[in-house]
């Protein structure tokens, strides 16, 4: 697993412009909602269309982005109550994907998997994937609810035999590989919110927009344009979301909250 964050950007970036956005929406009695949306650039669709394709009689079904079965599966694996409403696909003049709907009973059995590649469609032979990094959530009802997101705690051991990614990513220095990430990782963008039906009486959040707290917002295209920053990420080989959290913090246009813990109070 070694340089597991890394591994997952070089797999979204094979993907050419990609884009993942989970909002949850919680009501007052701790029940509510994921909305999930994946995005990528018409030019990859059509490449996975046409590798799909390339499989003739030994696949016959209509290639898609939405693949219920999966989905259902992505709905059990975010806790128990956790479950596929329905998706509906999207398509702008450069991107298309699709917005999936899922409801929770109860949050406290929630868990939203941080880490981008989990969300990324490789068709053909299975992918390996990076672990996962679940957010994890504890509500208290009552006139006043509280809801509290816990960041995960590590829960691996990095792997000193595998040396996979040790090379894939450019050197600070190296500017024709600088440019060539940089080219890569235009439009690639990961997002996480959480909105709470009412008004947010009190939170040590630090990105508030009335109702809503962004828990995540990282666009690559700005870490690798900040030469310093991504030197220190070649450096320092961040192994997890949570690792890239500390070095990222300060790079303008990308949002993350670094507390163990954040606590809303809402009405």
């Amino acid at each position: 697993m070694k340089h597991v964050f890394i591994a997952a950007v070089l797999s979204l970036c094979l993907l050419g412009c990609f884009e993942i956005d989970i909002l949850v929406k919680v009501n007052r009695n701790g029940s509510g909602t994921v909305e999930q949306t994946v995005l990528m650039s018409k030019a990859t669709v059509q490449q996975m269309r046409e590798f799909a394709q390339s499989f003739g009689e030994k696949n016959k079904k209509e290639f898609s982005l939405i693949d219920k079965k999966t989905l259902i599966k992505d709905a059990a694996a975010m806790g128990k109550g956790v479950h596929f409403m329905y998706a509906k696909p999207v398509s702008e003049k450069e991107r298309e994907g699709y917005i999936a709907y899922y409801s929770f009973k109860d949050i406290n059995e929630l868990k939203i998997n941080q880490n981008p590649s989990d969300k990324a469609p490789m068709p053909g032979e299975e992918v390996s994937k990076p672990p996962s990094e679940p957010l994890s959530f504890s509500f208290r009802s009552g006139k006043q609810p509280t809801l509290t997101i816990r960041q995960p705690e590590k829960t691996f051991t990095p792997d000193s035999s595998s040396d996979s990614t040790e090379e894939s990513l450019p050197a600070a220095d190296d500017s024709s590989g600088l440019e060539m990430m940089t080219e890569m990782m235009k439009g690639l963008r990961v997002s996480i919110a959480l909105e709470v039906k009412g008004t947010i009486l009190k939170t040590n959040a630090t990105y508030v927009d009335a109702n809503r707290v962004t828990l995540m917002e990282m666009d690559f295209e700005q870490l690798i344009r900040d030469r310093e920053k991504f030197k220190a990420i070649s450096l320092h080989k961040p192994q997890t979301i949570e690792d890239a959290k500390r070095l990222l913090k300060d790079i303008p246009g990308i949002k993350l909250e670094t507390a163990s813990e954040t606590i809303i109070q809402f009405q």
